[in-house]
């Protein structure tokens, strides 16, 4: 299987796990948490169904322009673990320690995006 396609898997999986987890916070939560908490569940739960979506978005766009978006692939999954995780586990458990690392995972999703732009870029420039 290639990359590609492998990376297919990624993004089917978070949406998947989106839903999924999103109809257990909005049906298993909603009377365990604060308001402030099923909103920063629900902020993981958006991240990790956009985030999804741009899986996909680079599995189909590096195989149509054989690019590899190797480094963006790694930066999207640290970006779906440490902030949609950590904003979920955050919301749950209330555990300071998790919330220090949720902007880590911000800045793989930046670092994600930056990286396809820049490798996109340099694809159409030759």
């Amino acid at each position: 299987m290639n990359e590609s396609a492998k990376f297919t898997l990624v993004g089917f999986s978070a949406l998947m796990a989106a839903v999924g987890l999103g109809a257990f916070g909005a049906h298993g939560l909603e009377k365990s948490l604060s308001e402030k908490s099923l909103a920063t569940y629900q902020t993981g739960i958006e991240y990790l169904f956009y985030h999804g979506l741009g899986a996909l978005a680079l599995a189909c766009l590096g195989g149509v322009h054989q690019i590899s978006f190797k480094r963006s692939r790694i930066a999207i999954m640290l970006g779906m673990l440490v902030f949609s995780g950590g904003c979920m586990a955050y919301a749950v458990t209330g555990q300071k320690f998790i919330a220090m690392a949720i902007p880590l995972g911000g800045l793989g999703y930046l670092f994600c995006w930056a990286l396809a732009l820049k490798e996109l870029a340099a694809k159409f420039k030759k």
